[in-house]
């Protein structure tokens, strides 16, 4: 959490974006992270950062990549895990667009990844009630995380 933090102070002040997925198995007593995690850790960047969220699910902080990025990612491990078999909800939130804060972010992504489906494995947030932020504006970034 504190290097999301981190990233996120850093993106705020240089204006950038950071995608943050969490992927977790469809039902928990399935879903063995040492199956799925090595794959994608294999295909992030040395930048990127991956912590685990529960005993079935993983965060993944995609920075200074947006969400067109961050679908590619998906895709290419959605292909990967087809071959082995694994069943896998993804969830997707973009700072500054669904929050400003590493809880608001982790809120809104466990949110979307609760809500997917075998129909719909990969669900997006939604956005904050405040809607986006300008992360150059500080004023407004600060009265928007403190209501």
């Amino acid at each position: 959490m504190i290097k999301l933090e981190q990233e996120l102070t850093r993106s705020r002040t240089f204006g950038r974006v950071i995608t943050l997925l969490m992927i977790r198995a469809a039902k928990r007593n399935e879903g063995n992270l040492s199956r799925w995690a090595p794959e994608v850790r294999r295909l992030l960047r040395p930048v990127d950062l991956i912590a685990l969220y529960d005993p079935s699910a993983l965060l993944v902080a995609l920075v200074e990549m947006g969400t067109h990025g961050g679908q590619t990612l998906l895709k290419r491990f959605l292909q990967s895990q087809d071959k082995e078999n694994f069943d896998l909800r993804l969830g997707i939130a973009t700072f500054p667009d669904h929050g400003v804060s590493a809880d608001e972010l982790i809120e809104a992504v466990r949110t979307a990844a609760q809500r997917t489906t075998a129909k719909e494995p990969i669900l997006f947030a939604n956005s904050v009630s405040y809607g986006r932020v300008d992360p150059q504006n500080k004023a407004q970034w600060y009265s928007a995380q403190n209501g």
